[in-house]
């Protein structure tokens, strides 16, 4: 089980737009930041790992316009799903960071359409 510092590596290489790669990049290694690098993945799984990262998207990008959190919940949605194909992550809801703040000028279709993380 890769730690999250790995993990972020692990999946950013495998992203072929350059322009996407970045993008992600910002969030993902601003995850990195908070519990630091060598926090296990793990810790993210599960029904207390969902509350953990909700918490933590919402302190960082909350007050975020609408299109830069919604860019930052796409990059670790797409991390959160890559993450789980080998296992690396079990559990936890996309929901949870979409319904933490919703953006002034965000429809509420977007945040309904938020699927699991």
């Amino acid at each position: 089980m890769p730690e999250l510092g790995a993990a972020v590596e692990h999946f950013l290489v495998t992203i072929g737009n350059r322009n996407t790669a970045k993008a992600y990049a910002i969030a993902l290694r601003a995850l990195t930041t908070e519990p630091g690098v060598g926090v296990p993945l793990t810790g993210f799984g599960g029904e207390t790992g969902a509350d953990r990262l909700a918490a933590w998207f919402t302190g960082c990008w909350g007050s975020a316009a609408a299109a830069t959190y919604n860019a930052r919940l796409d990059a670790l949605g797409s991390a959160a799903a890559w993450w789980r194909d080998p296992d690396w992550l079990t559990g936890g809801r996309r929901h949870r960071l979409a319904d933490a703040h919703r953006p002034a000028a965000a429809p509420a279709s977007w945040v309904s359409a938020a699927s699991w993380l």
